[in-house]
């Protein structure tokens, strides 16, 4: 009962602790790299990669509290006047994030994952291109910290529609190509990225409109788009050395406690951590067969006469 106790206080400091770690993480992200949209008073950023990375990584609730107010906390330097739908939209955004993509869908065989992969990669290297060859191409400029309070260096350069051609067809090869190698549920979670990321664009889309009043509200959505989309892009290298290191532990776990933990190849480090989503049904009949294991061993009769039928019962009779 103690250890139980002991070990749901240590998992919910490691996620508090969490918590404030990855809030200041995005806060950083979404400050370190931004470019100001005259049209609405707000900036472009690249703070979704910290937002989708964090709720991966640590699950909807501490995505949703890390998105939020990270990225709330930026804006109050940056835009105060997206502060408070800031803190709505991107919680609700890292939520739903991390709450998609820490569920598995069963019944899909690998032909269906790979094939979502593919329908994923066309997706997202489509709307790359689009946004990219219209709002992107020609003379760019870039401000790197909080220009508002202190000069920081602007960069400008000229950035030609054959580049963001090219960038679509990388990552449509590097989605393809992660779904069928190494992550064959990849597409799922693009798919869960790009739900979260179109809540967040509908999301400012309102808030500008009908909130701020601004009746340019509709040019900062290719804006968000992109957002979204670099986030969705850059998203996979951060978290695999994390997934990696964490099967690294179930496997020192495994040789120093003498256990078998069965990695899912669909699921992939989440069972390790008791996320898997099995259905409930199914998870329910596993541990009740474990618990009737446990106790057969432990109630099984130390003489071995006594497991054979029809053999009396002697005293001082045991091999």
């Amino acid at each position: 009962m103690f250890s139980r106790i002991f070990r749901v206080f240590v998992a919910d400091l490691k996620r508090v602790a969490g918590a404030a770690v990855f809030t200041a993480f995005v806060a950083a992200a979404t400050m370190a790299i931004n470019a100001y949209i005259a049209a609405t008073g707000g900036y472009f950023n690249v703070g979704e990669v910290m937002v989708y990375t964090t709720a991966l990584l640590m699950g909807p609730y501490v995505g949703a509290f890390a998105g939020g107010v990270g990225s709330m906390i930026s804006d109050l330097a940056l835009a105060p006047q997206f502060a408070p739908g800031t803190l709505v939209i991107k919680a609700c955004e890292g939520f739903i994030v991390g709450y998609l993509g820490n569920r598995a869908l069963g019944g899909f065989t690998t032909k269906t994952w790979r094939l979502i992969s593919i329908a994923l990669g066309a997706l997202v290297g489509g709307i790359v291109a689009w946004v990219g060859t219209t709002y992107f191409s020609g003379a760019l400029q870039f401000s790197l910290g909080i220009q508002n309070y202190t000069p920081v260096p602007t960069l400008t350069f000229e950035v030609p529609p054959a580049f963001w051609l090219g960038l679509a067809a990388v990552v449509v090869v590097l989605i393809v190509a992660v779904g069928f190698s190494v992550e064959r549920r990849v597409g799922w979670l693009s798919l869960s990225v790009l739900l979260g990321g179109s809540e967040m664009v509908l999301g400012y889309f309102l808030y500008e409109t009908l909130v701020l009043s601004q009746a340019g509200a509709t040019a900062e959505v290719p804006f968000n788009i992109a957002q979204a989309v670099i986030g969705l892009i850059v998203r996979k290298p951060l978290i695999l050395p994390f997934t990696e290191s964490r099967r690294f532990e179930a496997r020192a776990g495994e040789a120093s406690t003498g256990t078998s933990t069965k990695v899912c190849p669909d699921h992939d480090w989440r069972e390790i951590e008791g996320a898997c989503s099995v259905p409930k049904g199914r998870a329910r009949l596993r541990r009740r067969e474990a618990s009737k294991r446990i106790s057969n061993r432990l109630l099984r009769p130390r003489h071995r006469h006594r497991e054979e039928r029809g053999t009396p019962r002697r005293r001082g009779q045991c091999q």
